[in-house]
């Protein structure tokens, strides 16, 4: 007689266990608030900060049992203002050129490191960051931190997080929730040329985690953008 089919609701828990099994046993790879990569732009720190200077973590129903962290995927070059005064007033300019103004109820007070320095982010305001739209719609957001002057000694080098959420639920706490690390990344950089920007092409940042640490969607990548 053949056997009867199992039902599926048996294979799906049979494979989540066994999904859960294999990711206890992964040796996760925890980042460090002085993890640096080297480039013509100066070291980048590859990690978002908190206000305490620990990577920033992102706790998301969607990645059970693991911990998400946010990477550095987006520099921005700015490489006529003479003060960082200026560069900040011209960020900040050109990103809400590019559809991504201040905007509300968004986590602040983050932090990144450049060349060594632990920097505040932009926007300055409470509970601001850098959106495409409301936060109670699916947004791409960000925080941007600098400004450190460029290596070449022309003008002012910014590092940023952007990253797409949604609206939900972690358990049963409604929230925002982690959508996407590279639409976000993509989604500033084409709304910063199509202003005006000049597309100076990708980095390796080499900060993707897989395993109980992830970076999500992440592939390493920050892409370098200079304005005008």
């Amino acid at each position: 007689m053949a056997k009867p089919p199992v039902p599926e609701v048996v294979t799906t828990i049979t494979k989540w266990f066994a999904e859960v099994r294999n990711l206890l046993r992964t040796e996760s790879v925890r980042p460090r608030s002085g993890d640096m990569t080297q480039t013509p732009y100066g070291n980048l720190g590859k990690w978002m900060l908190t206000s305490s200077d620990g990577p920033a973590d992102w706790p998301n129903q969607g990645f059970p049992l693991v911990t998400l962290y946010q990477p550095i995927n987006v520099v921005i070059v700015d490489p006529t203002s003479a003060t960082a005064a200026e560069s900040a007033t011209k960020l900040n300019t050109a990103l809400t050129a590019a559809g991504f103004p201040p905007e509300p109820i968004h986590a602040a007070g983050y932090r990144a490191v450049i060349n060594g320095i632990s920097y505040g982010q932009q926007p300055t305001a409470p509970l601001q960051a850098f959106a495409n739209a409301h936060w109670l719609l699916t947004n791409d957001h960000g925080r941007v931190f600098g400004s450190t002057p460029a290596p070449d000694g022309s003008g002012f080098v910014w590092t940023a997080n952007f990253s797409r959420e949604g609206t939900g639920f972690v358990y049963i706490v409604p929230t925002h929730v982690y959508v996407s690390f590279n639409q976000a990344r993509d989604a500033v950089r084409d709304g910063l040329i199509a202003s005006g920007a000049t597309d100076l092409g990708v980095l390796d940042m080499n900060n993707t985690l897989s395993g109980r640490t992830t970076t999500g969607d992440h592939d390493g990548y920050a892409v370098v953008i200079r304005l005008t």
